[in-house]
């Protein structure tokens, strides 16, 4: 499934804690737009969507089920969790992240396309397979395998650090691409 999203009809995308982005024209994104993830000095810019209860193992399995467009150093793809496996913790939520400076820097001054399931996440509390925080890192099949009961509540992207930038999202078998307003509305 394969979905265009305006600023009028946002098919489930919210701003999670912080600020929306705002959707923008011009080259180098999927289609004719894409979303404008620039934080303002102190700020953070999110954009969220439902994730369905997904199994993380269920992600992790496939490389073409989770990957997005995006440029700037500090544009992160999250996945908030629960269920995995974090001491003390009975709900065991945590978010994981996924950002440029943990994968060589990729997007960081232009735009790249990650697949996700490829490359490395951090989380943000301990969990099984990571110490939590940024200088921890593993895949998202090795994050899997050490949290089998883990599950995705919600997906986005996020910035909170100057420019940034976000297109072209997959989750699973659905397909976002941010686009403005078609021309005459």
């Amino acid at each position: 499934m394969h979905t265009n999203v305006t600023p009028l009809f946002t098919w489930g995308w919210f701003p999670l804690g912080g600020d929306a982005p705002r959707f923008a024209e011009g080259g180098g994104a999927s289609g004719a737009g894409w979303l404008d993830m620039t934080a303002p000095p102190g700020g953070r810019i999110t954009y969220f969507h439902p994730g369905i209860n997904t199994a993380l193992r269920d992600l992790a399995a496939s490389p073409a089920s989770l990957s997005f467009r995006h440029r700037g150093r500090f544009t992160s793809f999250q996945l908030r969790l629960r269920g995995a496996d974090r001491p003390g913790e009975s709900s065991g939520f945590t978010t994981l992240v996924w950002w440029p400076p943990a994968n060589g820097n990729v997007g960081e001054n232009d735009w790249a396309t990650t697949a996700l399931t490829e490359g490395q996440w951090w989380s943000t509390n301990p969990i099984g397979g990571l110490a939590g925080g940024q200088g921890s890192t593993a895949t998202l099949r090795q994050i899997a395998d050490a949290n089998p009961r883990a599950f995705v509540t919600e997906y986005g992207v996020l910035n909170d650090s100057g420019a940034g930038a976000a297109d072209d999202i997959t989750y699973g078998c659905a397909s976002w691409d941010f686009e403005p307003m078609p021309s005459g509305s």
